[in-house]
């Protein structure tokens, strides 16, 4: 019965000029990354176009992966940075959104809609520190797991942990701080 090659064994020789070990990659990483993508993007459509400009990412950045034997971490690295740009784009700007929790407003849109709710949780999101910010991105909005997260950032389960713990301890401390802000406003409107 024949192995199929490592990860590094195939990331050697595309650097070697085999673009069917880069294919033999791609092939086998393609199904989560794709599961990734449509779970980011409003359209199935899109997320396998910015697959594809991913894997373009890829190919020309393969000379500079560090580590050959965690590429699908690093492929999660790449395609979830063009799916951020994608959102931030203009084409999905104007789409109405079917779904009305925050997660969903945010995840479809890379911010809040028209929801005040969304909205204000997305930029108690972006003031977190980037470390806590990517993780709470990729748990609430990306839906992925702990060990998915940690996989993908290269980091041990437990600072994951901690980085989400200390992303909600912020969220709850600033959302709940802008509610009795607007709360006290609207009394001392009213008196």
């Amino acid at each position: 019965m024949l192995v199929p090659p490592a990860d590094e064994d195939l990331v050697a020789r595309a650097l070697a000029g085999d673009d069917e070990a880069f294919g033999a990659l791609v092939s086998r990483h393609r199904g989560p990354l794709l599961a990734l993508l449509e779970r980011l993007l409003p359209r199935r459509e899109d997320a396998q176009d910015v697959l594809q400009e991913a894997l373009l990412d890829a190919w020309s950045g393969l000379p500079k992966l560090r580590e050959p034997d965690r590429v699908l971490p690093w492929l999660v690295r790449i395609a979830r940075r063009r799916a951020a740009d994608a959102l931030r784009g203009a084409r999905w700007r104007e789409e109405p959104a079917e779904v009305t929790t925050v997660e969903g407003l945010a995840g479809r849109h890379g911010r809040g809609g028209t929801d005040p709710v969304a909205a204000e949780a997305v930029e108690a999101l972006n003031d977190l520190p980037d470390a806590e910010r990517q993780a709470a991105r990729m748990f609430y909005l990306a839906q992925l797991s702990v060990t998915e997260i940690a996989e993908a950032t290269g980091s041990p389960e437990g600072t994951i942990k901690r980085r989400l713990h200390d992303a909600r301890t912020h969220l709850r401390a600033v959302l709940q701080v802008r509610r009795h802000e607007e709360e006290g406003q609207s009394c001392q409107t009213q008196e």
